[in-house]
C-alpha cells in the first residue's frame, strides 16, 4: 500500500534521492527546506511537493512517516508538530535502511576520504556489466544523486557522522579507510576505528566485507570473524595496484586478483585517490560476477564528479574546484596537481566546521606543502557556533609557519589576489562549503 511521506531538509543529497525514489514507487511525498536550490527544483519535476522555509502549515493533513536531515535539530517546528500528532519519525540514515530493504544486493560504501567517488564507480561499473543497479549518492554524478535501475543491486554512502551508518544492514560492506574526523562527535582515532568495526559486524551473514588491506589486519585482531576481501596500492591484497605510473597526474596500474595479473587499468581523470577507489570498486564488481572486459570498459567511461578535480573556464588561470575538506584528502589533492603540468599552485581554501578546525589544526599546518599560496577564507559554520582555537585566523598562523599563507575575507578579495596567476598555473578552490561559488562563471571571468 502506497504511503505519504514528509521529508524535513530535502533539499540536502542525502534526503532528495531517498524522496524521489518514494515518488518511483508510488508514494505521496511532500517536502521543506530553507533554501531554493537546482535540486528541490529537480524534485518538484519527479513530484515531490517541495516547501520553501520550514512551517507546521507545510504538513500534510495525514502523513505515514517524516524523514528528518541531520541538520535538523528537535526545536524545528515541523518536526515538533509530527512528534505532536504521534506521525512515525525517522532519521534519514533510518530511512536509507528503509529503501535499500527492497533489494536483494545492497552495497553501502564506508569510508572517511573517497566515499562518493566509489559509490559512482561502483554503479558505474555494475551498468556496464548489463546490471541496472541503483544508486543513493551524496553528490551528484551525471547531474544527479539518485539513479534508479531495474536490477536487484544498490549502492549508497555511508556515512559514519554521528555513526549514522550503524542503521544499515548492507550485503556488502565496503570500508576504503579510517581517519581521525567528525571530532566533534568522536573522541580518538580508536572511538572511529571501533565503529567502522562495527559497520562491519552489521553485514549481513551472507555477505562479505571489502576492505583496504591495513585496515583488515586491525579488524582481524579485533576477532573480527565475517568473510572479507582485501584491496591495497601498496601492499599484499586480493586486489593489488603494482607498477603504479601516472602522465600529468593521470594514473595507470597493474591490476593483480589473488597474485594473478589481470589487466592494466588505465584511469580517465586527474588524481590519485581513483586508485583505491577504482580498487575497491573492481573488488566489489568482481564478487558479484562481472567480467574484465566490462569493468575496464566502465572505467574508461567514468566521467567524474561534481567538485572533485572538477574543472571551469577561467580567463586569467587554470581553475579546479574540489571538496576536500580534511588534511589527508587536501594533502592527495595537492600531490596529484604537483604531477600535472603547471608552474605554480595556489590554494583557496574554507575552512568546513570550527571544530574540524581546532581538533585537526596540526594535520592542517602541513598538508599545504608544495603550494606556493594559500588564501583562507572564513570558516564555514555548517551545524556549528565560532570555537575559540577552531576559526579561520587560527588555520592561516598555523599553516604560515609551513606554507606561505594569508586570510581572505571574500570571494571578492580572494579574486583580486590571485590576479596575477597566469595559464601557466592552477588554482585549486578547495573545501566542502559555498566556496564553490567562487567558480560561478559570472564571478570567475568578469
Amino acid at each position: 500500500m502506497n504511503k505519504t511521506y514528509h521529508f524535513i531538509g530535502v533539499g540536502g543529497a542525502g534526503m532528495s534521492g531517498i524522496a524521489a525514489y518514494l515518488v518511483t514507487k508510488g508514494n505521496v511525498v511532500s517536502g521543506s527546506d530553507m533554501v531554493k536550490s537546482g535540486t528541490t527544483d529537480e524534485l518538484i519535476k519527479t513530484g515531490v511537493e517541495v516547501f520553501i522555509g520550514h512551517s507546521k502549515n507545510n504538513l500534510p493533513r495525514r502523513i505515514d512517516c517524516c524523514v528528518y536531515s541531520a541538520a535538523v535539530g528537535e526545536d524545528n517546528v515541523e518536526l515538533a508538530e509530527c512528534r505532536r500528532r504521534g506521525v512515525k519519525v525517522i532519521s534519514r540514515a533510518e530511512a536509507l535502511n528503509m529503501v535499500t530493504a527492497d533489494f536483494k544486493n545492497f552495497i553501502a560504501v564506508s569510508g572517511c576520504h573517497g566515499k562518493t567517488t566509489t559509490t559512482a564507480l561502483i554503479f558505474q561499473l555494475l551498468s556496464a556489466s548489463g546490471l541496472e543497479p541503483t544508486m543513493f549518492l551524496g553528490g551528484e554524478y551525471k547531474g544527479k544523486n539518485f539513479l534508479g535501475g531495474a536490477g536487484e543491486y544498490c549502492v549508497a554512502e555511508a556515512c559514519e557522522f554521528r555513526r549514522s551508518f550503524l542503521n544499515l544492514r548492507p550485503s556488502v560492506s565496503v570500508i576504503l579507510n579510517v581517519d581521525r574526523d567528525h571530532v566533534d562527535c568522536y573522541e580518538s582515532l580508536k572511538e572511529t576505528e571501533d565503529a567502522f568495526f562495527e559497520f562491519a559486524d552489521i553485514t549481513r551473514q551472507d555477505g562479505v566485507s571489502v576492505v583496504y588491506s591495513s585496515v583488515e589486519k586491525k579488524l582481524k585482531n579485533r576477532g573480527f570473524g565475517g568473510k572479507t576481501i582485501t584491496f591495497s596500492d601498496c601492499e599484499d591484497a586480493d586486489y593489488l595496484a603494482k607498477n603504479v605510473t601516472d602522465v600529468n597526474g593521470i594514473f595507470s596500474y597493474d591490476l593483480y586478483e589473488k597474485g594473478v595479473y589481470l589487466c592494466r587499468v588505465d584511469l580517465p581523470l586527474c588524481g590519485y585517490y581513483l586508485v583505491p577507489c577504482s580498487l575497491a570498486a573492481i573488488a566489489v564488481c568482481r564478487y558479484f560476477g562481472c567480467e574484465v572486459e566490462s569493468l575496464v570498459r566502465g572505467i574508461k567511461d567514468f566521467v567524474g564528479l561534481k567538485r572533485r578535480w572538477q574543472a571551469f573556464e577561467s580567463n586569467f588561470t587554470n581553475v579546479v574546484a574540489d571538496y576536500a575538506h580534511h588534511p589527508s584528502e587536501i594533502k592527495s589533492l595537492i600531490f596529484s596537481a604537483k604531477k600535472a603540468d603547471y608552474d605554480h599552485i595556489f590554494v583557496l581554501f574554507q575552512p568546513h566546521t570550527y571544530s574540524r578546525t581546532l581538533g585537526l589544526i596540526d594535520e592542517f599546518a602541513t598538508c599545504f606543502d608544495g603550494a606556493a599560496l594559500v588564501a583562507v577564507l572564513p570558516t564555514y559554520a555548517a551545524r556549528e557556533k565560532p570555537i575559540k582555537g577552531g576559526e579561520s585566523k587560527d588555520l592561516v598562523k598555523a599553516v604560515a609557519r609551513h606554507t606561505p599563507c594569508v586570510p581572505t575575507e571574500n570571494f571578492a578579495d580572494a579574486k583580486r589576489l590571485f590576479s596575477f596567476l597566469t595559464k601557466k598555473d592552477l588554482l585549486l578552490v578547495v573545501g566542502a562549503g559555498n566556496v564553490i561559488d567562487f567558480c560561478v562563471p559570472d564571478f570567475l571571468n568578469k
